[in-house]
């Protein structure tokens, strides 16, 4: 799974997974969905990754939300981590995006918010720009999420001398699937997250993966507080229950699975009524979705998209 950050409020858009640093419009590739083309082949608007290359589902991504935050600049950053799930994985990952921010803030980019989706997310821009705008972040040392568990973890006394200025022994996390930090809160980060791995040390002193690793060092280490904003959903919540209503409202929505062993295993996306693409051409409704938000969007028509996806097939107009 590759990581994706935003910071000035949508202005950057990060996307770590390899090794290497390509600039590209962005793109996400979960759990490596996205089918290969023969190199040197692709039209432009496939993307380069890492001497493969990816197309098809790509534009579920690539033409749906990203396409929303205007006069952005994407950058994939492929790092040099190990492409599993794990603990040391995730936390070389977060730790790249951590130290672009940086690099961006230290050559005049100056940026608002460090923002974090992981790329099974759909990121409303309007909705987030939105709530950002109603806080300070140059003042104010501020952590933006979704709780992921309620209970509060608590750090060890052999992991709490390894930081002797800490304010609290327990603390409550984010989920790391979506998360902001203030500009300010993430220069008193700055010692514990910036340098080639820096953050993998962070983690490796805490125990911890990424996700819990920043909630530890923002909460029990540095004593602020987790704010939790309502509009940030992801896999954890139980999507089927947003109504129409509320739906054009969510920062971000996400997919997953309510019961894998159920056959068919129980999906948990969100519910749309009339929705432009049937399950089976939107296994994740972002592309209904993203219809329902900007409905005059070109392809919101399943023929048009088809043939953007696939555009040899007979009875598409064009090449």
């Amino acid at each position: 799974m590759c990581n994706t950050s935003h910071t000035k409020a949508l202005h950057k858009t990060i996307l770590t997974c390899g090794t290497g640093k390509f600039r590209y419009p962005l793109f996400h590739s979960n759990h490596n969905l996205l089918p290969q083309v023969e190199a040197g082949s692709a039209p432009s608007h496939v993307a380069k990754h890492g001497g493969a290359q990816t197309g098809a589902h790509y534009h579920r991504w690539m033409d749906t939300w990203t396409k929303t935050a205007q006069d952005s600049e994407y950058q994939i950053i492929q790092a040099s981590c190990d492409q599993s799930h794990h603990s040391e994985a995730l936390c070389c990952k977060s730790g790249f995006e951590y130290e672009q921010y940086y690099v961006d803030n230290q050559t005049g980019e100056g940026t608002s918010w460090y923002c974090h989706f992981d790329d099974d997310m759909y990121v409303n821009v309007g909705a987030l720009v939105a709530t950002l705008a109603k806080y300070n972040p140059g003042r104010d040392r501020l952590y933006l999420g979704q709780l992921s568990i309620k209970h509060k973890n608590k750090l060890r006394e052999d992991i709490l001398k390894q930081f002797p200025k800490h304010k609290a022994s327990s603390y409550h996390f984010g989920t790391g699937a979506a998360y902001c930090i203030s500009s300010s809160l993430m220069k008193e980060l700055e010692p514990y997250l910036r340098g080639p791995k820096r953050f993998l040390d962070t983690c490796r002193a805490i125990t911890e993966p990424d996700d819990v690793t920043v909630g530890a060092l923002i909460v029990a280490v540095l004593g602020y507080e987790l704010t939790i904003v309502p509009l940030i959903n992801t896999h954890y919540n139980y999507l089927p229950s947003l109504d129409l209503n509320s739906l054009v409202d969510q920062i971000t929505i996400s997919f997953g699975q309510l019961d894998m062993a159920a056959q068919p295993p129980l999906k948990n996306v969100v519910e749309i009524p009339n929705a432009q693409f049937s399950e089976e051409d939107d296994p994740t409704r972002f592309l209904s979705y993203h219809c329902l938000l900007h409905p005059k969007v070109s392809w919101c028509s399943r023929t048009l998209y088809h043939c953007l996806l696939y555009p040899k097939t007979s009875w598409c107009k064009f090449t």
